[in-house]
C-alpha cells in the first residue's frame, strides 16, 4: 500500500501499522510501535489529530487531513480515513492515509493564481470605470474603440451628437462614421 495503514488501540498508541509507514516517518518498528498516533503529527494539528481519534470512538468514523512530520526532518500533508472497530471486546481503531502534499501545493498555486487573476480583473474593472468617468464628463467629443474592427466602447454625449446617433456603443467605426450628422446620407 502506498499510504500509511494503522491501527491504534483505546488509548490512541500505535499497535499496528504497515511497512511503508516506517519509511515514511523513517523510524524502526521499536520506535512506532505503542507511540501515540500525535507523536507523528506536526504541533499545528495535535488538537485536531485528538479530535479526530475521539471522534473516530465516538461516530465510528472519520476523515481529515493531518501535516506529519516525516523521514529527514520534513512535513507531508496525509489525507487520512479511519473507522472504529471491535474485537475480543476491545475497540480499535483502523486507518489509512494518502500523502497529498502535491496536491495541496498545486491547488495553493492554482488558487493564489486565481487570486492575481481577480485582482487583476478588478484593476481592469477599475481602470475601465475611471476611463468611463474621464471620457464622458468633457464637454469636447471623445470616445473609445477597442478591437482590429475599431467598435465603439465609451463615446460621451458631445461625440453622439457629432456623429448624429445616440446609440453606438458595440457598432464599428466605419458604420456610424458614413452618415451625415444632418441628412443621415451614407
Amino acid at each position: 500500500m502506498p499510504g500509511v495503514l494503522f491501527v491504534l488501540n483505546e488509548q490512541g498508541e500505535v499497535i499496528k501499522w504497515n511497512a511503508h509507514s516506517t519509511d515514511v516517518f523513517g523510524l524502526t518498528d521499536g520506535e512506532i510501535s505503542r507511540q501515540p498516533a500525535e507523536a507523528f503529527v506536526h504541533d499545528d494539528d495535535k488538537e485536531l489529530i485528538r479530535e479526530s481519534i475521539a471522534n473516530v470512538f465516538e461516530e465510528g468514523h472519520a476523515r481529515v487531513e493531518l501535516k506529519l512530520y516525516t523521514a529527514g526532518d520534513n512535513t507531508a500533508i496525509y489525507d487520512f480515513i479511519a473507522n472504529k472497530f471491535q474485537q475480543h471486546d476491545q475497540t480499535y481503531i483502523v486507518g489509512s492515509g494518502v500523502d497529498v502534499t502535491k496536491q495541496k501545493n498545486l491547488e495553493k498555486k492554482c488558487k493564489l493564481r486565481c487570486m492575481k487573476n481577480t485582482r487583476s480583473a478588478c484593476k481592469q474593472k477599475q481602470v475601465g470605470t475611471s476611463l468611463k468617468r474621464c471620457l464622458k464628463k468633457p464637454p469636447t467629443p471623445k470616445c473609445l474603440l477597442e478591437g482590429s474592427e475599431m467598435r465603439f466602447v465609451i463615446a460621451n454625449k458631445a461625440y453622439r451628437e457629432v456623429v448624429g446617433q445616440d446609440n453606438v456603443i458595440g457598432k464599428r467605426v466605419i458604420e456610424v462614421n458614413t452618415r451625415s450628422p444632418t441628412t443621415g446620407i451614407h
